[in-house]
């Protein structure tokens, strides 16, 4: 039997119903909006205790004080009613929804326990990195500085003044259009990419050299 989930009126019924059709097969998401509208103007408690008789396994929300406040979290404990809350979200609804998906696979194994029903989930945000950090990690496997890396890697002037689209030839996997289907094209010989040709083993420019000219690569791969 499917696990029965139910985002809270923070989440938008579009955006719910957006993703519930991609949701695995043992869980069925609903949005509060579609099970009733009168639940969306309740309080935390009556709404908890309403999804509760009408048969849901579990809500979710992304305000915390539901589980600080002495009204809601006696609902939670009486009902047994799983709680997923979703922390550092705001009020960005496709943040939390995002939060959301990451652990909806797990939601049915979780609230196998009668007991432990409440998934508390913090998504604090990532702070940018530099990608000069990152060539200096890959520097650090080859025994050279990060410099001398890049100085024998970094695309030329020319290279980055070349049209990429005007010397590659269009993708056979490229978006169709709506209801048509996509073909694959068959194993065999294939365009060189500049990623392929700055991957191989002796990479020394040859992109910049060969310019649009056919140059192919078999089509076994590396």
């Amino acid at each position: 039997m499917a696990a029965r989930v139910a985002p809270d009126q923070n989440f938008p019924g579009n955006l719910v119903a957006a993703i519930a059709g991609a949701v695995p097969p043992n869980i069925e998401l609903t949005s509060i909006r579609s099970v009733d509208a009168r639940l969306s103007d309740m309080g935390d408690r009556q709404m908890i205790i309403a999804l509760s008789q009408l048969g849901f396994d579990a809500m979710v929300s992304d305000d915390r004080h539901i589980l600080s406040t002495p009204e809601e979290l006696p609902a939670l404990l009486a009902t047994r009613l799983g709680f997923v809350c979703i922390r550092a979200a705001g009020d960005n609804s496709v943040k939390a929804a995002c939060a959301l998906l990451l652990e909806l696979s797990n939601l049915p194994r979780v609230f196998q326990d009668k007991k432990r029903r409440v998934l508390d989930l913090h998504y604090e945000p990532w702070r940018a990195g530099d990608a000069w950090d990152y060539m200096k990690r890959i520097a650090d496997r080859t025994g050279i500085t990060a410099e001398e890396l890049y100085a024998s890697t970094k695309p030329s002037d020319s290279e980055l003044a070349r049209p990429v689209l005007s010397c590659t030839q269009p993708s056979a996997t490229a978006p169709a259009a709506l209801g048509s289907e996509v073909r694959r094209p068959e194993s065999g010989p294939r365009l060189a990419s500049t990623l392929d040709l700055e991957l191989g083993e002796h990479y020394t420019g040859v992109w910049s050299q060969v310019g649009c000219r056919g140059v192919t690569l078999g089509g076994g791969g590396r």
